[in-house]
């Protein structure tokens, strides 16, 4: 798995990772499948840019993080205001 993770992000000629052409693209699913086997959203190109280019290029990016963002987390039963809040990795 270490070595598609390293293919994943590694930059081209230019020092753009795969994630980078794929938020330039605004290409959801493509982003989906590179973030579900390694991609690395705070990779920086050789002057410095990272992924946040997917706010620019995506049609409701929120939407998109917090998608991606709910199927790896999950919160316990706590408010989220409460110092005990917590969140875990899903299996």
């Amino acid at each position: 798995m270490n070595d598609c993770k390293n293919i994943i992000n590694y930059p081209d000629q230019e020092g753009y990772t795969p994630m980078d052409r794929a938020a330039f693209s605004g290409n959801k699913e493509c982003l989906n499948i590179l973030l579900n086997n390694g991609g690395d959203l705070t990779a920086e190109t050789h002057t410095g840019l990272t992924v946040d280019e997917i706010f620019t290029y995506l049609p409701r990016p929120e939407d998109f993080l917090i998608k991606i963002l709910d199927s790896k987390i999950t919160p316990n039963d706590v408010p989220i205001n409460d110092h005990r809040f917590k969140v875990k990795r899903k299996d």
